[in-house]
């Protein structure tokens, strides 16, 4: 062993073998670095100290490495470094870094604080090595751990070029930390400043190169890469907005719109925004339409984002003369002309803003006598309605002789008055013949493309005495459709076709249409056609490449989703690797069913590139992705037949052997499985089939779930030589045929389970009056890796695992796993274990139930039989949301181990978790008082600590740092700081 002094003061030490006393020196205060190399002589107890003012050291060095105590004072910086595979370890007591003090753990040396050690850390610890319990290091005060630098950051996004691009390099490690690019070159335009990737890219191209992040404790690189790519439309920015409107007038939306110039401008949106109102009260609604209450000037600003660049708007401000309006035209609504025969008569209304005011509405029959105002339209029969119109303040009639009153699109008489207002009547027709309404379209279908639907007509044959002025169309899923009409978009009486977009590929759709006419409106339906939209299928799923002798084996499954139309045959593509090309080829005789297809005639030793498609009648499906295999004369095939067969939580794998094995033993079989997730496909992960060999031919996969779809596949061993895989077979396990009730009527299915001890899990639904199980069948299971899961409903689950029945359980007769609780909290159950004063003790008048789970003769002899499952207890609604606790009683101790717990429902009923027979009590816990006392105080804290680390006992060894007094035990006063450090509410223990 050696020693090296970088000292700058004086240092006094000492080095002592064996068993000789620790011996300390005094000596004069030093500063500098203390480095202890055990890099040589590492197998002999050696001792060493010093100390120097104002801080005294104790370092104790043995073969394994090096155990440290002490303080390290403000201004001493340590390193401490060790030979390959050794240690320093802090244990027994505390090592302390003080504020300004600095350790640091040399490259290569492993750091240990053991459980009855403690490292507290107010100043820095620069980690080049490793340390191992890092979490009970305290970091105090401004304390830190500067560890080696570790970039997390695994790739960057593209960016076109001239597009601003800003990225952060995530890293970790503390400390003051620099970053550089040391291999490689960013792309043109893009800098790193800090741990920012920015800038704006002026190259495309791909542009690989290696990010280094660097810190006190060492230096970290990633390999990362930028896509560049090019702008195929050159940007072109907005030079002026002319056309605006210079006027509005009072109470009249005016609609803002204006020209962009150039008219190729990449971006030509204008955005309006109220610049200034002034007194005109301005306001801007629906995008562009300019709203004024009053008269005067208004600015509008008019804005297009990206504008005048990619990254800066084009802004404009304009200005309005906003004035009185002056009625001239007038137009009212309410009333559809021809109105509806046999309808009640309607009042006329205003649109909105309308600068005016309507009196009374008074009708007249066309022999002028008056019409009730609750009276019907008739059929044939002229009406006249008359109503008073009145301007608003600060609006008037620019001409009375040249007004124009409409009625939706009736002309109307007006008759002029002197005192200021207009009366308006207007005279129509109530009803048409039918026949004045257009027929129905002719020739109506419904053609499926993909995501879309083509509809297609011909005019009908009378268009109602007008001419056709638009269609509407009615359409929506199948499955649940109800009409609902909306206009055609751009249709007009030549409109012959119409294509529906944005459809759901596979979902079967619902269509009709129908003509209007200038003067009748909406004719007779086409009728109803249905169509299913469709397209390409997706990608095969979970395909694999198996490689033989000169030839390789691809599989797959097939895709999640075929484009609503059968697949009609399955490409496939392949090529050596290094210069490998898509070219696609038809599987010979391959169709819906294809899942297999060897390819032949390949160099063994050659890698090769190979992928898989699905095609259908919209055309090629997405790609499988690429895998890669080298054919060998010594690669083993893959197994053929490979079939899974669905049985109950179980499904068994069978197989013939490969067809050629490259002169290889076959020495075992492995299998791979699980859970089909949400696209499709599944995570492979081998195991071996234990104790198979050459001749294995089947295997059963237990401890599945019933109704969970599952995926299968197969491969031989040959010492380190893996074959081809089976290819993935897909199933779910079911519930075995003939399920009944009893635990009886399952006895042979029982009797199989056991006989093959081969963890499988058979699930029983128990009936009423059936909660026991017989000698026998306790005899079948006993010791054996079989589950019984035996469901009671609402009562829960219970599970019997034949490796806890013992001869003693046998013996004892039935298992009646009968449950039962009390009718109200002032009854007993009988021979119930538990006393009534424990139970007020531990409830503290909180509401409890009592509950007991099996109450046959082995529950009543053992009381412990070792059957775990879940128990639903109705507490009542009363309680719903509070949390409740499963409590057993235990006598040797007179107090009570919480087993579970778990929220109440709004129903009252709570499921709990057990594990043995026995009798138990549920309480309701007291918000935040867990021994109920009305507060939280010691007791409570050592109860919720035992909850957090998972033991109903409670000792130093468990919380790895020991007593927060030190004293070597976890007393009540100790939970309660520590969970108040849990909790947050104190920064230290």
């Amino acid at each position: 062993m050696k020693f090296k002094k970088l000292l700058t003061g004086l240092i006094a030490f000492a080095v002592f073998a064996c068993a000789l006393p620790l011996t300390l020196l005094t000596s004069f205060a030093v500063s500098g670095e203390l480095v202890i190399d055990l890099s040589e002589d590492n197998t002999s107890f050696i001792s060493a100290a010093w100390s120097y003012n104002p801080a005294t050291f104790t370092y104790t060095v043995t073969g394994d490495g090096v155990a440290l105590i002490g303080t390290i004072s403000d201004g001493e910086n340590i390193t401490i470094s060790v030979a390959s595979g050794k240690t320093v370890t802090v244990t027994s007591t505390t090592l302390t870094i003080e504020s300004g003090a600095t350790l640091t753990i040399a490259d290569g040396t492993m750091f240990t604080v053991a459980s009855n050690g403690i490292v507290i850390n107010k100043g820095t610890i620069i980690n080049k090595g490793a340390i191992v319990g890092v979490l009970l290091i305290q970091n105090q005060e401004s304390g830190t751990i500067i560890n080696r630098p570790e970039i997390e950051t695994t790739s960057l996004p593209g960016v076109a070029v001239n597009a601003s691009y800003d990225q952060t390099i995530v890293t970790n490690g503390g400390g003051t930390m620099a970053w550089s690019v040391s291999e490689g070159a960013l792309p043109a335009g893009i800098n790193l400043t800090g741990n920012k990737v920015m800038g704006t890219p002026t190259t495309a191209g791909i542009y690989n190169f290696t990010i280094a992040a660097s810190n006190e404790a060492g230096i970290a690189t990633r390999a990362l890469s930028i896509t560049v790519t090019a702008n195929e439309t050159p940007y072109v920015a907005v030079t002026n907005i002319t056309g605006i409107p210079t006027t509005a007038v009072i109470g009249t939306p005016l609609t803002l719109s204006g020209t962009v110039e150039p008219a190729t401008a990449t971006n030509k949106t204008i955005v309006w925004t109220v610049k200034s109102a002034g007194a005109t009260g301005a306001t801007i609604t629906d995008g562009n339409k300019l709203n004024t209450t009053a008269a005067g000037t208004v600015t509008i600003t008019a804005t297009i984002t990206n504008g005048g660049t990619q990254t800066t708007p084009y802004t404009k401000d304009f200005t309005l003369t906003v004035s009185a309006a002056t009625i001239k035209d007038i137009t009212l609504t309410g009333i559809t002309a021809p109105a509806t025969f046999n309808a009640p008569v309607r009042n006329i209304t205003l649109p909105a803003g309308t600068p005016f005011t309507a009196g009374p509405v008074s009708w007249t029959l066309n022999n002028n006598s008056a019409l009730a105002a609750n009276a019907n339209f008739a059929a044939s029969t002229i009406y006249t309605a008359t109503v008073t119109l009145t301007p608003n303040t600060g609006f008037s009639f620019a001409n009375q002789n040249e007004i124009n009153a409409k009625i939706d699109t009736l002309t109307a008489t007006v008759v002029k008055n002197t005192t200021g207002t207009v009366t308006v009547s207007y005279r129509f027709p109530a009803t048409k013949a039918a026949s004045q309404l257009p027929l129905a379209p002719q020739n109506f279908t419904a053609e499926p493309l993909n995501g879309q639907v083509r509809l297609s007509w011909s005019t009908p044959t009378n268009t109602g005495g007008s001419p056709i002025t638009k269609y509407q169309i009615s359409y929506g899923t199948t499955a649940g459709y109800t009409v609902n009409w909306l206009d055609m978009p751009s249709s007009g009486a030549g409109t012959t076709t119409y294509t529906v977009p944005n459809l759901i590929n596979a979902t079967e759709y619902t269509f009709e249409i129908r003509a209007f006419n200038r003067d009748n409106g909406g004719g007779v339906s086409s009728g109803i056609k249905k169509a299913t939209p469709s397209g390409v299928a997706t990608a095969p799923l979970n395909f694999n490449v198996s490689p033989g002798n000169g030839y390789v084996t691809l599989t797959w499954t097939p895709p999640s989703f075929i484009g609503g139309s059968y697949i009609t045959r399955y490409e496939y593509s392949y090529g050596v690797k290094g210069g490998y090309t898509e070219y696609w080829q038809e599987v010979p005789f391959s169709g819906n069913s294809t899942t297999s297809h060897i390819v032949n005639y390949l160099d063994n030793g050659v890698e090769y590139t190979f992928e898989v498609r699905a095609v259908n009648a919209n055309g090629d499906g997405i790609t499988s992705g690429r895998k890669d295999a080298i054919p060998s004369t010594s690669a083993i095939s893959a197994p053929l037949s490979f079939t899974v067969t669905p049985g109950d939580g179980a499904v068994i794998l069978s197989w013939s052997p490969p067809q050629n094995t490259g002169g290889n033993t076959i020495t075992k079989y492995q299998f791979s499985y699980g859970e089909i997730n949400a696209a499709g496909t599944y995570t492979a992960s081998w195991r071996d089939i234990p104790n198979s060999t050459a001749d294995t031919r089947n295997h059963t996969v237990p401890a599945l779930t019933n109704g969970k779809n599952y995926a299968f596949e197969v491969r031989a061993v040959s010492n380190s030589v893996n074959s081809g895989t089976s290819g993935v077979k897909i199933t779910s396990p079911t519930a075995l045929s003939g399920n009944t009730a009893a635990v009886e009527s399952r006895k042979t299915d029982i009797t199989n389970a056991a006989n093959s001890n081969n963890g499988q899990t058979i699930n029983i639904t128990m009936t009423a009056g059936s909660t026991s199980i017989s000698k026998e069948v306790l005899n079948i299971i006993k010791g054996k890796d079989v589950k019984l899961v035996l469901d009671f409903g609402t009562n829960g689950k219970i599970t019997v695992n034949g490796k806890d029945v013992t001869d003693a359980i046998v013996n004892a007769g039935a298992l009646n796993l009968n449950t039962q609780r009390q009718a109200t909290t002032n009854t007993m159950l009988a021979d119930y274990s538990i006393p009534k004063t424990a139970i007020d003790t531990r409830g503290k008048n909180v509401p409890v139930q009592q509950f007991k789970i099996g109450s046959g003769a082995v529950s009543a002899a053992a009381n412990s039989v070792a059957v775990s499952g879940t128990a639903t207890v109705n507490v009542g609604n009363t309680y719903a949301g509070q949390n409740a606790l499963l409590c057993s009683y235990n006598a040797q101790t007179a107090k009570f181990e919480v087993v579970s717990g778990a929220a109440v429902g709004t129903n009252g009923e709570v499921t709990v978790n057990f594990k043995k027979t026995g009798d138990y009590v549920v309480i309701i816990q007291k918000t935040g008082d867990v021994t109920g006392t009305g507060k939280i105080d010691s007791a409570d804290a050592l109860e919720i600590l035992r909850h957090v680390v998972g033991s109903t006992t409670l000792d130093s060894t468990q919380l790895y740092v020991g007593s927060a007094r030190h004293d070597g035990t976890v007393g009540t006063n100790d939970a309660l700081t520590i969970l108040r450090f849990v909790v947050g509410t104190i920064t230290k223990i």
